[in-house]
């Protein structure tokens, strides 16, 4: 309904029952949140450089985009060297935001 109100294209709406549902919702999301979309992408694409022993992923949460980060580390000396390699990650974030 709200795709309608939104003014989109009937011919757009048609889907082909032979594709996948995820790819249906998929289409369905991007006709609706486009721009957010687009934006999402671009996000997940500009990669930063985390430190090597951590597993980034960006999220989206609601209105909130961000990153999901697990890292494992074994003494003092490693979490100091992380927790610097975090904060070059966050500089060059904090450069790429400008």
């Amino acid at each position: 309904m709200e795709l309608i109100l939104l003014n989109t294209k009937s011919e757009e709406l048609i889907l082909d029952q032979q594709i996948p549902a995820e790819d249906i919702i998929k289409k369905l999301k991007l006709l609706r949140y486009p721009k957010t979309l687009a934006s999402d992408e671009e996000k997940k694409n500009n990669s930063l450089l985390w430190p090597t022993s951590t597993q980034v992923q960006a999220q989206r949460r609601g209105d909130r985009w961000g990153y999901n980060i697990h890292f494992f580390v074994s003494g003092p000396q490693e979490l100091t060297k992380t927790i610097e390699q975090f904060q070059k990650a966050a500089e060059q974030w904090k450069n790429q935001s400008h």
